[in-house]
């Protein structure tokens, strides 16, 4: 086996990896992405390849035809028993030949009109069951984004009426202090303290409730509905691979069953080369053109001595053959890619850095804030330092991915 050879030779070893419903959660997109792709691949160029690879066997049939009528004699009537075995043994090579490309011609219609046409029909039922699966996709994903919404608007009644009730306190509590607010007057707003405590209470049950269901959708979400739906396309990818080494290995078997009859014309041509008689035709032409004369007698000497004798050779002539050789380096920049990617990761993580330094002064504010109330409201801090945390964890989840590219790249390179 050669080197190149060794090169392609694929890896058989069975795979440890999980399922895509697993594995590939948080690349949906990707992974619609990859199947559609596959799917266009197979149409616009597997589909294609096998098309156009009808169209060199019709065209080379179509050629072999030609050469054939080229050189095949009109007048069948010309043909007599006087013809020499080369004669009649070239006429049997093209009779071969015919059959031959007749063979051509079969592989063409099976290339051209059976395997490309399977496989469009499969791009035609996968492309349908893709747009099933963005369409189930995008129904969990707006189940779980509804109950997002629930839960935030819950939430937001949830402080409200915290607000409202700390608001109502506060106002008791300087009533109470200041001397100058009717007994009837701080009665009524204990009651509307203790009503609003209630009205807390209770959006704060709703609140909690809420969080329940909403955590429930967000696990049925990543743990079952999304993995299933990955899972069965990742069935799919692997159904359009099974297929696609279906469609080639029929070809291989058609190529081979042409080659196969191919190769008994080839034997049938043999035993015509074979029976082809040199000392049969040379008979034939003794036969044909002998006349029974005898060949004349010695030429007489003629005295020359006053003439002049001209004697010249033929030229010389020399060839001269040029070979070139051409060579094709494939470069992936494999070296290139992994500094491209270090240096990604290092900007990445500076950023990370940074994040996590603006997190800190952040959670010092709200500690500072919460235990100092009169410094002011503490809730602006609270959205700022979520909305810091969350970019850090995407950036955090970004160079967790770009350190499993730089890792392959890493394990193409050693390979080299």
């Amino acid at each position: 086996m050669s080197n190149e050879r060794k090169k392609h030779v694929i890896d058989h070893t069975p795979h440890t990896m999980s399922g895509w419903g697993v594995e590939l959660w948080d690349r949906v997109e990707s992974v619609v992405g990859e199947v559609t792709g596959q799917a266009d691949q197979m149409g616009q160029v597997y589909a294609k390849f096998i098309k156009e690879r009808g169209e060199v066997e019709r065209e080379y049939a179509r050629s072999l035809r030609k050469l054939i009528g080229k050189y095949s004699d009109k007048d069948e009537k010309k043909h007599s028993e006087e013809d020499s075995s080369q004669t009649r043994g070239f006429r049997l090579i093209l009779l071969e030949v015919g059959y031959q490309a007749g063979q051509h011609e079969l592989l063409s219609d099976t290339f051209m009109k059976t395997f490309s046409q399977e496989i469009k029909l499969q791009v035609k039922d996968t492309n349908k069951k893709i747009e099933n699966h963005r369409k189930d996709i995008k129904v969990i994903q707006n189940k779980l984004d509804k109950a997002h919404r629930n839960l935030e608007k819950s939430k937001m009644k949830y402080v409200k009426h915290h607000a409202d009730l700390q608001l109502s306190r506060e106002a008791l509590k300087n009533a109470e202090t200041d001397g100058t607010t009717s007994k009837n007057e701080i009665e009524k707003m204990q009651l509307i303290a203790a009503a609003k405590k209630q009205q807390e209470e209770d959006y704060k049950g709703e609140y909690a409730q809420q969080l329940v269901k909403t955590n429930q959708s967000q696990s049925e979400y990543f743990n079952s509905e999304l993995p299933a739906v990955l899972d069965s396309l990742q069935s799919l990818s692997q159904n359009n691979c099974q297929f696609l080494k279906r469609i080639f290995s029929n070809c291989v078997g058609a190529e081979k069953e042409a080659a196969f009859i191919i190769s008994k014309c080839h034997e049938e041509i043999e035993n015509v080369i074979h029976d082809i008689s040199p000392e049969e035709d040379t008979d034939r032409v003794i036969e044909k053109y002998k006349t029974g004369n005898i060949p004349p007698l010695d030429l007489q000497f003629d005295d020359l001595s006053d003439g002049h004798i001209h004697f010249g050779g033929p030229g010389d002539m020399t060839t001269e053959k040029v070979q070139k050789e051409l060579s094709e380096e494939r470069d992936s920049n494999l070296y290139q890619k992994k500094r491209d990617l270090d240096k990604k990761i290092k900007d990445q993580q500076i950023l990370v850095e940074k994040g996590l330094k603006e997190v800190a002064a952040l959670q010092l504010m709200v500690q500072t804030y919460t235990a100092n109330p009169k410094f002011g409201d503490v809730g602006e801090f609270s959205r700022e330092l979520d909305t810091a945390t969350q970019r850090v964890e995407v950036l955090q989840s970004g160079v967790q991915l770009l350190g499993a590219e730089l890792s392959g790249v890493s394990a193409r390179l050693d390979q080299i």
